[in-house]
């Protein structure tokens, strides 16, 4: 008994390992080869990717109507009272249109986004329904909330994903983390390089895989 236990756990995170490598691999057949192109009013490089492919690469905006969220999250998610009274106090304007619901693409996972001063950095939070009822789940290991962070949350081929992407002058960091199987993968970091400050077009010059 115990060793058939025991088997069933390897198969089980075998598959999921293999799962994590694969959303990698076929991330870098698809993007690394290509150009990191920046657009000319500062874009990040994600959304260039998004608008290039745009069955690739999904971010989800989330609506952009007001929206009473108390009445989403009863009754869309099924949020218990204990979650409700949490994001009342965690989001001040509950009721207003600086809150918005992000999808992690069809998984029933997502995330509740607000944006906040002149440079409309994001605090989110991030919830999964394993049970038809909405909680609350850890972000990715790179999310800091204090931090004003370039974040998307959406899809990668089908592959529901939250991103993050740093620019500099003459690099850009993208990372990308697949949601599988009500947890997060590992990490997908691509990098990107410029030959001088405020070229548009750029090469994806390494991908790491950290983290499982």
């Amino acid at each position: 008994m115990k060793r058939a236990i025991v088997l069933l756990l390897v198969l089980f995170f075998g598959q999921a390992r293999a799962a994590g490598q694969d959303f990698c691999s076929d991330l870098v057949d698809r993007i690394s080869s290509g150009a990191a192109d920046r657009a000319p009013n500062g874009d990040a490089v994600l959304k260039t990717l998004a608008a290039r492919f745009p069955r690739y690469v999904q971010l989800d905006q989330g609506d952009s109507g007001e929206i009473d969220l108390a009445t989403v999250l009863q009754q869309d998610l099924n949020a218990p009272p204990e979650f409700l009274e949490a994001m009342m106090v965690h989001f001040p304007n509950f009721a207003g249109t600086n809150v918005r619901v992000l999808a992690l693409g069809a998984s029933g996972a997502g995330a509740l986004n607000s944006v906040a001063g002149t440079l409309r950095c994001p605090d989110l939070v991030f919830f999964d329904m394993p049970h038809g009822q909405v909680q609350e789940v850890m972000p990715p290991d790179w999310y800091q909330p204090y931090l004003c962070m370039r974040i998307w949350v959406g899809e990668i081929d089908q592959v529901p994903a939250a991103m993050t992407e740093r620019d500099e002058d003459r690099m850009a960091e993208l990372t990308i983390t697949p949601w599988l199987d009500h947890k997060w993968g590992p990490d997908c970091l691509l990098t990107a390089t410029y030959e001088s400050v405020g070229q548009q077009r750029g090469r994806f010059q390494s991908v790491v895989r950290r983290r499982y």
